[in-house]
């Protein structure tokens, strides 16, 4: 038979024991599936070549994923995405434009933390709206301190300070009932899954669409990657490295790739 590889459906992580779901990518942009092995001579006089073997064969998964899934970031870093109750570790800005006469501004959250030092600074804005200089709390306002009553979230300005028209930046740690989180430990790394890719060949003599799967029973998933921010969509990158197995009894495979027909499955 002869094929043309058309696309690529998902990719499916799952436990390479329980066989247990553990993530799927699904806006895959591109996959490639690459084998290696280093090749030794046996070399004879003047250098010709007698032989030739090939060893340390290798196997290697990449693709780029549209979006970036969380689950597979937990994966590459070897930790679990969280759920986070009352977190207080996302920084949470305010900014105030003061009017003719202003001496408080109201914060429109509680911020956590010990009471008197809850805040620690607020900033009066450059002319390009971000903090420039520093004001400390205090339990009374100064020329140089601030004050903050945490009953009514008002904020005392420094006196003599803040004028009409000025911007007053206020950076603090709200409590939030719940976030997400996922944690890159310098001591964790990605973990080893049974990896799944499914998608279509075209039959080149029929010209249909042929599903196809690509079963690696043990892929390591590199702790490698890069998540870039600028005027592109950033793509989450994947590297996986295919594992043989030290079983006595297993194969030594790194994967299986079957071409199958839904309508053929027994169901009797």
């Amino acid at each position: 038979m002869k094929y043309a590889l058309k696309k690529v459906k998902d990719i499916i992580f799952a436990d390479t024991v329980t066989d247990e779901h553990v993530c799927t990518l699904n806006d895959l942009t591109d996959i490639k599936l690459s084998n290696g092995a280093d090749t030794v001579d046996a070399t004879g006089s003047d250098g010709s070549i007698l032989a030739q073997w090939d060893t340390k064969k290798t196997s290697e998964i990449t693709a780029s994923n549209g979006a970036i899934e969380t689950g597979m970031l937990a994966l590459q870093l070897g930790t679990e995405e969280q759920v986070v109750l009352n977190g207080t570790g996302v920084r949470y800005r305010e900014k105030f434009t003061l009017k003719s006469g202003d001496t408080t501004v109201t914060l429109t959250h509680k911020p956590s933390g010990t009471e008197g030092s809850e805040i620690k600074f607020i900033y009066k804005a450059d002319s390009n709206g971000n903090p420039d200089t520093s004001y400390a709390q205090a339990a009374e306002a100064s020329a140089t301190a601030f004050a903050y009553t945490p009953a009514t979230k008002v904020i005392t300005l420094p006196t003599d300070v803040f004028t009409g028209g000025e911007t007053v930046i206020v950076d603090y740690y709200p409590t939030y009932s719940e976030y997400k989180q996922i944690t890159d430990k310098s001591n964790e790394f990605g973990g080893t899954y049974k990896v799944i890719v499914r998608g279509w060949f075209t039959d080149l003599c029929s010209h249909k669409d042929i599903p196809l799967q690509l079963v690696c029973p043990s892929g390591k998933v590199s702790a490698k990657f890069d998540l870039e921010f600028g005027d592109k969509a950033a793509v989450q990158d994947i590297t996986i490295n295919n594992l043989s197995s030290a079983c006595a009894n297993d194969d030594k495979v790194f994967w299986d790739m079957f071409t199958y027909d839904d309508t053929k499955i027994v169901d009797a």
